[in-house]
């Protein structure tokens, strides 16, 4: 017997990670770095933080590793609680963040955004 709840995996998801503890400070930092290098390292010049639910796009251009580094920790800090920070196959990233005030669950996209802009 199949029962239709009538939510998406998208809405599974955000209500799996309201069990979810905010990551503390250290592995904050930990997570935020390993992320930084690792696209720092691929030399791409524009990525973009999005959360579509809440229509919040950030565009990031590389240019070194520590200010970007501390960009994204602020963009992140001030968001929200950040639950997780996890590399997805498609080599890009999938943060999960817990709103302060409302408590509810969003997750942001970061992603290789050289398509995206145009140059000429």
């Amino acid at each position: 017997m199949e029962i239709d709840s009538g939510l998406t995996l998208y809405d599974m998801n955000k209500q799996a990670f309201n069990q979810e503890k905010p990551l503390d400070i250290v592995a904050l930092h930990i997570k935020t770095k390993e992320m930084i290098t690792d696209i720092f390292n691929r030399k791409i010049p524009y990525w973009m933080l999005l959360c579509k639910e809440r229509s919040d796009y950030t565009v990031f251009i590389p240019l070194t590793l520590e200010g970007t580094y501390n960009d994204m920790l602020e963009s992140l800090q001030v968001r929200g609680d950040v639950l997780s920070i996890d590399k997805q196959e498609d080599e890009n990233y999938e943060i999960w963040i817990r709103d302060f005030d409302t408590k509810e669950n969003f997750v942001y996209y970061f992603f290789n955004y050289e398509f995206g802009v145009i140059k000429s």
